[in-house]
């Protein structure tokens, strides 16, 4: 049987390699997405508190140990209205450093309290 590659070119595979082509396809693109959720926890959403404002130290300390790491941005809602995205700059994850607002980078703030 002739497939069309991404390419669009034909190519003769079977159906059974079309198939292990596209679960390839399927599984990198869940990868892709899975990472991208790891790497973002927006605070208000996940823990169920949509009006609940925080500081990024209250914001921090509900994140679990297990998903803690350098990089990982969280958003929430500050008490002045806006939503704000922080990043983790440390390679400490202890309970004290993970808290600790010089860790934490201010990437940006929506002053509308938009809707990520």
């Amino acid at each position: 049987m002739n497939l069309v590659s991404k390419t669009g070119n034909l190519s003769n595979h079977t159906v059974k390699e079309g198939f292990d082509i596209l679960k390839n396809t399927i599984n990198s693109t869940v990868d892709v997405v899975n990472n991208i959720l790891i790497s973002t926890c927006n605070i208000n959403k996940e823990f169920n508190r949509p009006n609940e404002t925080f500081t990024i130290e209250s914001a921090a300390a509900l994140v679990p140990a297990n998903r803690r790491s350098k990089g990982l941005c969280i958003k929430f809602l500050t008490s002045d209205g806006c939503y704000s995205e922080y990043s983790y700059m440390s390679e400490n994850v202890s309970n004290v450093s993970w808290v600790d607002p010089d860790n934490w980078k201010l990437n940006i703030r929506i002053l509308d309290g938009g809707t990520w």
